[in-house]
């Protein structure tokens, strides 16, 4: 009875031994959840401070902070939002010296764990008038690379908001100045165009194989001349934009062509390319009639000299079948498209900005 008491003993404390031996293998530096800031030792310590102090496109009004292991746990969200303010000689660890050479400051963004579009750990200086990509901060998926409990016991819980706003509401958004709401930088902010307007000129075309008298590119300069006419700065900017169909070579078909909707099937054209110019206008609030009242219609008088339909016949008098019916077919002119010989001009409508931004007010009310 005691020998049975004995080994069962020992293989009591074996399991024991091998079941904390699996702990250490497979439970990470967290020991499953249990410690949320275990980090390997050697790394390098630095202040929040000397974060902020590599900003280099505009000012700095806080600390944003992520760590998955908080999301969902007594309500929060695993977003922090440290104000500006507070900032003082808060640390943190990172794996690596804060070089700002170092790809473009820490990287181009948040690095994506597994397939998810948020990192385990992130420290980010929050600079809402940024206009260059990327972000200034770090990020990380493995845990023990990075140490921000710190900064996170001296932050705020705060819910994460997507939102589209007009011009005035991102305006009277800011004029906040509220230390607990942390916004990223918006594309063209600020800017004062609040309203746009696509002005898209019917689809032109041009044999590629000969050099016409008249041709896309030189309708390009003609209209780019009259958008430069028609932008003052500040008050209504006025962009040409260009849209192409090139035929693209698949090996299938020996040759370069280009995908065509044309009698309810999909064909192949070689030897053509499709163009579609379109003049983008912003206009400021006050110049909203201005706006309305843009007129580019002189221009379709050229546009009539690039849809030569005996051009377009030549080429459908050489159409291809689809090579392969697996081809992704992307970009494909359609006949309907063409068909369509005068301006889409509608009027104006208020600009819609996408917003990001953190809220640190009220952290009990987070889910």
């Amino acid at each position: 009875m005691k020998t049975a008491l004995r080994i069962a003993a020992l293989c009591l404390a074996l399991c024991a031994g091998l079941l904390l031996a699996a702990m250490l293998v497979f439970g990470g530096p967290n020991y499953f959840g249990l410690r949320p800031h275990a980090v390997k030792p050697g790394l390098e310590s630095h202040h929040v401070s000397d974060l902020t102090s590599l900003a280099s496109n505009g000012p700095v009004n806080g600390i944003l902070t992520y760590d998955a292991w908080y999301k969902g746990r007594k309500g929060k969200t695993g977003w922090f939002v440290l104000p500006a303010a507070q900032i003082s000689t808060i640390g943190f660890s990172v794996n690596g010296a804060l070089d700002p050479q170092m790809a473009k400051v820490f990287g181009a963004g948040p690095r994506r764990c597994n397939g998810t579009s948020l990192p385990e750990k992130m420290i980010r200086a929050v600079e809402p008038e940024r206009t260059k990509s990327g972000f200034l901060g770090r990020s990380t998926c493995k845990r023990s690379k990075m140490d921000i409990q710190d900064v996170i016991a001296a932050s705020s819980p705060a819910a994460r908001h997507n939102a589209q706003m007009t011009h005035q509401e991102l305006t009277e958004f800011d004029a906040q100045e509220n230390p607990m709401i942390l916004r990223d930088n918006v594309p063209a902010w600020p800017t004062p165009y609040a309203y746009h307007r696509i002005i898209s000129l019917p689809v032109i075309w041009q044999d590629m194989n000969i050099r016409p008298e008249f041709s896309v590119n030189d309708f390009r300069n003609i209209a780019s001349e009259l958008a430069d006419a028609l932008n003052r700065e500040g008050f209504v900017g006025v962009r040409l934009q260009l849209q192409e169909w090139h035929p693209r070579h698949f090996t299938e078909a020996r040759s370069n062509h280009l995908p065509f909707e044309y009698q309810d099937e999909t064909i192949m054209l070689s030897g053509i390319r499709f163009a579609r110019f379109d003049f983008v206008v912003l206009c400021a609030l006050e110049a909203l009639k201005d706006c309305d009242g843009i007129d580019v219609s002189a221009l379709l008088v050229d546009v009539k000299k690039l849809r030569d339909r005996d051009v377009l016949n030549a080429a459908l008098t050489e159409k291809l079948a689809v090579p392969d019916e697996s081809i992704r077919l992307r970009d494909v002119m359609t006949e309907i498209a063409l068909e369509r010989d005068r301006l889409t001009s509608p009027t104006s409508k208020e600009r819609r900005f996408s917003v990001t931004w953190y809220d640190g007010r009220a952290p009990s009310t987070l889910n």
